[in-house]
């Protein structure tokens, strides 16, 4: 069985963007629910990205009048779907982040085995 130490850089790294955007998610969530508006403006710009990319997808439009969707169960999809993209987005940029780290550890590692 493969520990966290056994994990490339690059799955390490995605997998805390997965974290990351979990965690954001669940606290403007939380927040909204509370209506502790400071708290959840600075969270809501971890879930930016996830949000513009549903929008230019298509996935979801935003009525700026009446918010995510005009029912309960339109919200929720488009809940899920900036969730969704949220966590992929994270994903992606931790596990690139993950891959630099990777190879500049290994260069480092080849330099110490050549003197």
């Amino acid at each position: 069985m493969m520990g966290w130490k056994d994990l490339p850089y690059w799955l390490k790294g995605g997998l805390i963007g997965v974290i990351v955007a979990f965690f954001s998610s669940l606290i403007v969530q939380l927040v909204e629910l509370n209506n502790l508006g400071i708290i959840r403006e600075i969270f809501a710009w971890l879930n930016l990205p996830g949000l513009i990319i549903a929008a230019f997808t298509g996935f979801f439009r935003i009525d700026f009048f009446g918010g995510f969707g005009s029912t309960p169960a339109e919200t929720l999809k488009s809940i899920i779907v900036v969730f969704i993209f949220n966590v992929l987005f994270y994903f992606l940029i931790g596990a690139l982040v993950g891959a630099i780290v990777g190879k500049v550890k290994s260069k480092n590692k080849n330099k110490k085995n050549r003197t």
